[in-house]
Parts: C-alpha cells; structure tokens; sequence
C-alpha cells in the first residue's frame, strides 16, 4: 500500500496523485483535514508501532504501507482548530494524532518520505551549512551573530552582503543595505544569517532518489526571485548539471537523512556552482509547472518501487 499524507489540493499532493492517475495506480490519500475527526487504534509491541487510523471517509491498516510520503501543514492551522485555544477538547485531540501519526512515521518500515530527522536538519541553517561543505560544495562566506559591529566589519570585508532567517521559518531574502544599518540593533535579541552575495543565476536542483532535476532561474533585478515584481518575472529553463555536481548533490540528499530536496545554488559567472540551501519539502510543483519537468512523476515510481 502507498500513502499519501497531506491535503490533496495543496500544489505538490495534487501533482502526485495525478502521476499514480497516469500509471494506473490507486495510492490512500489520507486528507490532513479529516485528522481532527479521526482516531487511531495504536500498539507498540517489541519497539514496533502498530496501528489503524480511522477517518471520516475510510479505514486504513497503517501496517500495510510499504511507502508513504508526508506532506503535513502545521496542524494548529487546519480549518478545525485554528479558531480554537490549545485546550479545546478538539484542539487536543488534533494534537495526539498528529503525535501518534508522527511516531508511526518514525519507526515504520516503510519508505517515509522525506523522515522527520532529515527535515530537522533544515531547522538550523548553519548546521546545514557544514553539511553542505562536508558533501563538497562551495558556500557562500557566512556570518550568524548577534552584534552589530559583527555585521558592519562583515560588509566592509565582502561589499555586497544579504541576510536571511537561521532557522527554518521561510524569510524574504534581501541585500543589506545602507537604510538598513540602522536596524542593525534589532538583532541583539535575534541572531540573523549573513552572507557574501553571490552574482549569477539562481538554479533549483530536485533530487529524486538518484535522479536530479535542475533549474536556471534567470531574473534582472531581484536578489530572491521567489517574491518576484510583476515586471521582473523570473525566466525558468530546465538544465543538465556537470556529472559531478550531480552525484554531490545526491550524495548531500542522502547524508541529511533525506529521499528527496531541492537543492539552491547560485551559477557564479566564473562557472563555480555555490551552495546556498537545501529544502527537505520542497514546492516542486512551483518549478514543475514552469519547465515540465517529471518530478511528480519520478516521486511517484519512487514509491512504487518499493
């Protein structure tokens, strides 16, 4: 049995339940919003998590899975219990099937993908970061601190400088700029990632088991061309990276625990290829629908193989 975690009209859910449509293959979609009426009859025998998971609309044997891919949103904002307060009966029960859910994922045997210890590695950018060198690759020169005479020597060593959140909470990426140095006290109570600013095209890597997807993203003006003006739009080619930078990124994916990513980079004019980031939920239907490229496709056999 194939499973599939999530909401079936989020972007991503919905590429891949039309790739099983096109192999003729029926996974269980199990719709997040139909969680904080469920319940879960659970076992833990012999370290080993057993359970079936009851919703509105059917009866699942959780032991049966041989794959599953969990695209969950943050359950505190589900249509059910966002209105509520924490100790709301429903609020509670959302809570502990979540949890019992989220234990399931972890010491099923089924392929998770992506399992929940890979994605903790993006909670902490940093971290990634030395995850990113240790795979092979060139990063950006990179300061994280709290001090503001930090960041002004900082940007008087390397001209131009972004900053972006250290954590895994999805900031708007920005050059430092001189009206910005003035808010620079603010991060006495909030370290903030710095670094050298990289020229170049931006290029998405998705990585699929051992199958890589890439993307050149090509934008005249904005530094994070995720929030694009209407009269800036991105440009976005499907490409063929150098063996090499291939198998690295395969090689990273793997060594975070991951099944698949998407892998940023900046395309230095000089040719080098920087690192700037791995997403262990990536959006690939975003890049899916501007190239047609077979991500969903390729995550869907994955599954299958199993």
């Amino acid at each position: 049995m194939i499973v599939l975690f999530g909401i079936p009209s989020q972007p991503s859910l919905t590429y891949i339940i039309s790739a099983f449509e096109k192999e003729k293959v029926t996974p269980v979609v199990i719709n997040q919003r139909e969680l904080p009426y469920a319940r879960l009859e659970a076992s833990v025998y012999d370290g080993v998590f057993s359970g079936v998971l009851k919703t509105q609309s059917q009866t699942v044997s959780l032991d049966t899975a041989r794959s599953v891919y969990s695209r969950f949103m943050d359950y505190r904002y589900l249509p059910a219990v966002e209105n509520k307060s924490n100790d709301h009966p429903l609020a509670v029960h959302t809570q502990q099937i979540h949890s019992q859910l989220s234990v399931w994922l972890a010491t099923t045997q089924a392929l998770v993908v992506n399992p929940a210890d890979g994605i903790s590695t993006n909670y902490s950018k940093p971290y990634q970061l030395q995850k990113i060198q240790e795979a092979g690759f060139s990063i950006p020169d990179t300061l994280v601190t709290s001090d503001p005479e930090e960041v002004q020597r900082f940007k008087e060593g390397q001209g131009e400088v972004i900053f972006k959140s250290i954590s895994s909470i999805r900031s708007i990426v920005k050059k430092l700029k001189a009206e910005d140095m003035e808010r620079l006290k603010h991060i006495l109570w909030c370290p903030v990632q710095f670094q050298q600013y990289i020229p170049g095209d931006n290029i998405r890597v998705h990585v699929v088991g051992n199958q890589c997807f890439a993307t050149r993203i090509t934008t005249s003006a904005t530094v994070d061309y995720r929030y694009s003006s209407s009269n800036d739009d991105p440009v976005f080619s499907p490409m063929k990276l150098p063996d090499e930078v291939e198998e690295k990124c395969v090689k990273l994916t793997k060594a975070l625990g991951l099944v698949i990513s998407g892998i940023d980079f900046k395309h230095h004019p000089d040719g080098a290829y920087y690192c700037l980031e791995v997403n262990p939920t990536p959006a690939f239907s975003y890049y899916e629908s501007r190239t047609d490229q077979p991500i969903s496709t390729a995550i869907a056999q994955l599954l299958m193989e199993v």
